[in-house]
């Protein structure tokens, strides 16, 4: 491994531990409070499970071993991500367009979710084309099909899901305002469901920040000789996924009250005082499932 390609190895790990000690963070929150265990963070959970693989994958990526193991790693778990966003989308639509109940978890998201990123995953080894370049194991640039492999195995699926997601919220957000157009006071609410619908367009927009970039890159890589230090950012935001994900989800208002309630509990036990008063609400996020998101957001 030479010194450049180390250089961009430890941006990579840096960047993928950060987004793994996010996903850590969110999900101490689950664990840790019982009334924030909705069923929209429990899919958040399992988004951010299929990250914390991708990170994994490039942890133990290095040029000393072979380079199978990390990349498919890398690769299930970017797919496993990028399908749990999807069912979450879906799974808002239904809540907020369709009215279904939601709240039976459906065999069908393991499989989408998990089993169809393990397989596709598993597609480059037929050409053995998951190999060490650009500080990490992926199915890198030596030969034409792992071109192919790139695009069939992460960009395809990435262009798919963040069209599906984004039509999925602008459906939610024309729902919220046709429901906002029916209400005979809109003054009471229309402040908080705008900022709710706006707030709905960055999940896709997470997507698109992260992978976008990479896909741009990828005819340029084809045809021409592209700067490391662009490649570089290219690769960084894909491993932050997680972290931008954290960011949307947790840092909200419950999450946050939840947190300085905790806080707030240890230091009157510290000084001896009472903390009677400070025991978390165990009715938040309990009900409806949009109950559930919207105390989220």
């Amino acid at each position: 491994m030479d010194m450049q390609e180390n250089s961009m190895h430890l941006f990579l790990v840096a960047t993928s531990a950060l987004s793994l000690f996010s996903s850590c963070f969110m999900a101490l929150i689950y664990i840790g409070y019982k009334s924030l265990r909705s069923y929209i963070l429990s899919l958040v959970l399992l988004m951010l499970f299929g990250n914390a693989v991708k990170s994994v994958g490039v942890f133990i990526s290095t040029n000393n071993i072979a380079c199978g193991l990390p990349g498919y790693l890398y690769t299930t778990g970017a797919l496993s991500g990028l399908a749990w966003s999807a069912i979450i989308s879906y799974t808002i639509y239904e809540a907020h367009v369709i009215n279904e109940n939601i709240f039976v978890f459906r065999k069908t998201y393991l499989i989408i979710g998990f089993v169809i990123p393990l397989i596709m995953g598993a597609f480059p080894f037929i050409t053995d084309s998951y190999n060490y370049g650009e500080g990490y194991c992926f199915i890198n640039s030596d030969h034409p099909e792992k071109w192919i492999w790139r695009g069939f195995c992460l960009y395809m699926p990435v262009i798919i899901v963040t069209v599906f997601n984004y039509r999925k919220y602008r459906k939610v957000i024309e729902a919220i305002e046709y429901d906002i157009e029916m209400l005979p006071d809109k003054s009471m609410i229309m402040s908080s469901q705008n900022k709710y619908a706006r707030k709905l367009l960055l999940y896709p927009f997470v997507v698109f920040l992260c992978y976008f970039p990479s896909i741009i890159c990828l005819p340029f890589e084809i045809a021409f000789n592209v700067p490391d230090a662009v490649i570089l950012v290219c690769r960084c935001l894909e491993c932050l996924f997680g972290f931008f994900n954290t960011l949307l989800y947790a840092f909200t208002p419950k999450i946050l009250d939840a947190v300085k309630k905790t806080i707030f509990c240890q230091k009157n036990q510290d000084s001896g005082g009472s903390n009677n008063n400070c025991t978390v609400d165990e009715d938040w996020l309990r009900g409806t499932f949009l109950r559930d998101y919207s105390e989220l957001n």
